[in-house]
């Protein structure tokens, strides 16, 4: 169980990775509904676990995260989701979709 020092309703999302088995399938872009100042969807994905994506001056209010593949992906994946900077706020309810949709 984690200790929670941040606001309610906040989160920091440090990076995201998708793995077939043990290969790492890259993302080539990344968007989101909201992003607080420099906290964008990009951050995300740079593999940087000191930045990543917020949207403080909104807690508690539904997101969305939109994440481009740079290949198709089928069968069992794992998304791994690191929430690593300053104290422990993640998401405690999320979906998962997937399209075959280029953009």
């Amino acid at each position: 169980m984690a200790y929670y020092e941040g606001p309610r309703g906040e989160f920091f999302l440090s990076d995201c990775r998708l793995f077939l088995g043990e290969k790492q399938i890259a993302f080539t872009a990344a968007a989101a509904t909201h992003h607080a100042g420099s906290f964008t969807a990009a951050n995300a994905i740079d593999g940087d676990l000191q930045t990543g994506w917020s949207c403080l001056d909104q807690p508690g209010q539904r997101q969305e995260l939109i994440l481009t593949l740079a290949e198709p992906v089928s069968g069992p994946f794992t998304l791994k989701l690191e929430f690593s900077r300053h104290y422990s706020c993640a998401l405690g309810h999320f979906r998962i979709s997937g399209s075959t949709q280029e953009k």
